[in-house]
């Protein structure tokens, strides 16, 4: 029986295919990191170093597998009325049930749990709901800190005003790489400490407050250089965002050594001890295991996408700054993904400049930020800072290198009530509050950058930017 259980992994990753489908097409788009292989390979190197040894004793209580057979329903059950990454956190999960009583004699392995779920290309979306609000409280608490040591500075939003300067903490500085490096480091060691439940997220939550904390501390250091107040070379910024992180995961790596104990946890109150049962309550079980398992694998079939919302479209505009605009047609990629967009998507050229219009009807995470599209097509991105046009309109910008190609592009959000947005995250969540009322409008201009070798770092001025 227990060489039949063995089997249930297989039979979800075989079940959970779409989630696999999709996965792999996130990986080799390019639009987001790929940091999650780490976590996958963490989680991979944890099982097969932890699992039971082949000698065990066989079978153990259907009660201890029904919590994976009720995920993998739920799965099947909400699959059609949630987005994709939703779907694949409901997979893994049902899939980490499955792998901690089968393989580690585990009710439920919270630090397996923690790996596979970093191991999903989550960074975008985390970006996109939690980028905003992170810059705001790292904002108010550097401003905090700054003012301890003596200058007086305000924080309004997600930028530190001093004398009548404005340094904007950008998305960059928000801190998520930082938050997702300390979240691997706490589950890869809370696993091989073999925490359990309770101790994993305590772990979890005084690495999330190291992290904050050092992300603050490197956002008021930075504020010294960027408002001109301490002039320091180009390679202390990098230099202080490593001393921030190496700070962190020392703080972290003693936090989960003492949550350990001086030999770790040997025996944890959710182990799964091996007992035999009858032959019906195993046929049962396992006619259960049967349909949820082919629910699962089916159920996708019946999926439709969304139809996009384009009602209450103006029209495009017919020149930009000046300059009279010329139609470009779509890419195929862009056809497909205007589909499901909650309104409409127009390229053009204007002589000098490539434009793209997007036309957004409501707050959608449809609405994915410039950098994730040049990502998409093979540009590497080096942000840059804030900059203000002739019309005294902030944009954020950043430079798109793709072999000799090299371009800088500058993107916006607005409405038409004058309030605009420089990061898609600060639009949605002011969207979404009802702070801002529709449309709106993202404007993403890109052209050729023909003198490489004169750029230098802009000076902190109004609308200058830690990066």
């Amino acid at each position: 029986m227990r060489r039949t259980y063995g089997l249930v992994p297989i039979l979800q990753v075989a079940a959970f295919w779409p989630v696999w489908s999709w996965y792999l097409r996130r990986l080799t788009d390019r639009s987001d990191e790929p940091w999650g292989v780490l976590a996958l390979l963490a989680a991979a190197v944890f099982v097969v170093h932890r699992r039971r040894p082949a000698d065990a004793p066989p079978g153990v209580l259907w009660s201890a597998r029904l919590p994976a057979l009720a995920l993998t329903a739920l799965y099947a059950v909400l699959f059609p009325f949630v987005p994709p990454l939703i779907q694949a956190w409901l997979a893994v999960t049902a899939l980490t049930a499955s792998l901690s009583v089968c393989l580690l004699g585990r009710r439920f392995h919270p630090g397996l749990w923690g790996l596979l779920t970093l191991s999903l290309p989550v960074m975008l979306s985390f970006e996109f709901y939690a980028g905003y609000p992170l810059r705001v409280l790292t904002t108010q608490l550097s401003a905090v800190l700054v003012t301890l040591a003596g200058i007086p500075v305000h924080a309004a939003g997600a930028a530190l005003e001093w004398q009548g300067g404005l340094v904007v903490v950008d998305a960059p500085c928000a801190g998520i790489r930082m938050l997702w490096t300390g979240a691997l480091l706490t589950l890869v060691l809370a696993c091989f400490r073999n925490l359990r439940f309770g101790r994993t997220l305590i772990a979890g939550g005084l690495a999330v407050v190291m992290v904050l904390a050092g992300n603050v501390v490197r956002t008021a250091s930075l504020f010294y250089i960027e408002s001109g107040i301490l002039p320091a070379p180009a390679w202390l910024h990098v230099a202080i965002g490593l001393a921030a992180f190496t700070v962190t995961g020392v703080s972290i790596l003693l936090i989960v050594h003492w949550l350990g104990g001086r030999n770790g946890e040997a025996i944890c109150a959710d182990t799964v001890e091996p007992v035999r049962e009858g032959a019906g309550v195993r046929y049962a079980m396992g006619a259960l295991l049967a349909v949820v398992l082919g629910a699962a694998a089916a159920v996708p079939f019946g999926d439709r996408p969304q139809a996009g919302d384009s009602a209450g479209f103006p029209g495009w505009p017919a020149e930009f700054e000046g300059r009279a605009l010329r139609a470009l047609p779509l890419t195929d990629v862009e056809r497909r993904f205007e589909q499901e967009f909650p309104g409409r998507i127009g390229r053009f050229e204007d002589g000098e400049h490539t434009i793209v219009l997007r036309w957004v009807s409501r707050p959608s995470r449809q609405l994915h930020p410039a950098e994730t599209c040049f990502k998409a097509l093979g540009f590497v991105i080096h942000p840059t800072a804030l900059a203000r046009d002739s019309e005294g309109r902030l944009w954020s910008t950043f430079q798109a290198r793709r072999a000799s190609e090299s371009l800088r592009v500058r993107t916006r959000i607005h409405d038409n009530c004058g309030s605009s947005w420089q990061d898609v995250s600060s639009w949605f969540w002011a969207a979404s509050l009802g702070r801002s009322e529709g449309p709106w409008w993202a404007v993403t201009v890109a052209e050729q950058d023909y003198d490489q070798s004169s750029r230098r770092r802009p000076k902190t001025d109004h609308g200058g930017g830690i990066e």
